[in-house]
């Protein structure tokens, strides 16, 4: 049998290219076109020669044969050969898009996905590198419409400020007068009558600081009751512009669409602010503790006492515009703007 194969197709010329033609295509025909095309070329050629040297040797008879023998191999190509690469070529894209992380790229709020093929973290970070060189060059930003959105909002929430108009954002000019008043009004009352007050807080939030409560701060079932009186200071009174203002900075600080090189910076003044409400605290509980003419003669031209408290908590007080310029500055270069 092997006899008569060899001398139908031949070992020379132009029968030798058309076996490896045939050979390539077949192995390779759901891989490359030209692969394809060869494949079929060759079997074309190989029928044709099956059938004339059938004819010839074994006469008109046996030309069946070679032919049927012909369409056997070309059944075997199309039938179990191609689809059993293909399946392998299934098999190994969906283990690949299983296994790989997804990477989704905004571009001007439009999310798009994609999944790299059997890529390993160092191969995919160094192309996040690469787009990030790439966009640099050509001006280009990834940011989302959301999240230039939040950007914007934060701007012109305390970035455009200056010192003084950060301050009175959040109330605290008026935080420092109203919570002095009150205490230097509890002195008075305190003085007049000889006897401590325990007296309930007027309407709005209020800020406590459990460290100099001395007792005044007890638990009763499931909660915490406090008690106040005349002398001792051990909370403040937040005013409205402060809440509301504090409530908008913790908006933006929750937003998902802050990016975290700039969240950092925001956290950093929403500590100032907590502090500076903290500071009040401690300077007003230290000054009554030591004399309680420091409320007492607040208003008083002529004592040492007068307005001592603003400026004692003044020399505490961290200043906010620097805070900003962190802000600012994380925004900036979030955005590649000098």
């Amino acid at each position: 049998m092997w006899k008569h194969i060899r001398n139908a197709i031949g070992w020379e010329g132009l029968s030798f290219v058309t076996l490896a033609s045939f050979a390539f295509g077949f192995l390779f025909a759901n891989k490359f076109l030209p692969a394809k095309v060869c494949f079929w070329l060759a079997a074309a050629s190989l029928i044709l020669r099956f059938g004339a040297y059938a004819s010839k040797e074994f006469g008109k008879i046996r030309i069946w044969a070679g032919l049927i023998f012909s369409l056997v191999v070309l059944s075997i190509q199309i039938f179990i050969v191609t689809p059993w690469i293909d399946r392998e070529k299934i098999e190994v894209e969906r283990v690949a898009k299983a296994t790989s992380p997804e990477i989704h790229i905004t571009h001007g709020g439009d999310l798009t996905s994609s999944q790299p093929h059997q890529q390993d973290l160092s191969e995919i970070q160094k192309a996040l590198e690469e787009i990030k060189k790439n966009t640099a060059r050509k001006g280009q930003l990834i940011i989302s419409a959301a999240q230039m959105a939040v950007i914007k909002e934060l701007d012109a929430f305390i970035v455009e400020d200056d010192e003084m108009s950060l301050r009175k954002k959040f109330g605290f000019p008026e935080m420092v007068e109203k919570n002095i008043r009150g205490n230097i009004n509890n002195l008075h009352r305190y003085r007049r009558t000889g006897q401590l007050t325990h007296y309930v807080l007027p309407p709005g939030e209020t800020l406590i600081d459990s460290r100099f409560a001395n007792g005044h701060i007890r638990r009763q079932g499931g909660a915490f009751l406090a008690d106040f009186d005349d002398t001792t200071v051990f909370f403040i009174l937040l005013p409205k512009d402060h809440s509301d203002a504090v409530a908008h900075l913790k908006k933006i600080e929750n937003s998902p669409e802050l990016p975290t090189s700039i969240l950092g910076t925001l956290k950093e003044f929403d500590a100032a602010v907590s502090q500076n409400n903290t500071y009040l605290i401690e300077v007003q509980n230290a000054a009554m503790n030591e004399s309680h003419d420091y409320f007492l003669e607040y208003d008083n031209p002529g004592s040492p006492y007068f307005h001592k408290i603003d400026d004692i908590y003044l020399g505490k007080f961290i200043q906010l515009r620097p805070k900003a310029d962190k802000v600012r500055d994380a925004i900036r270069k979030f955005l590649g703007v000098n």
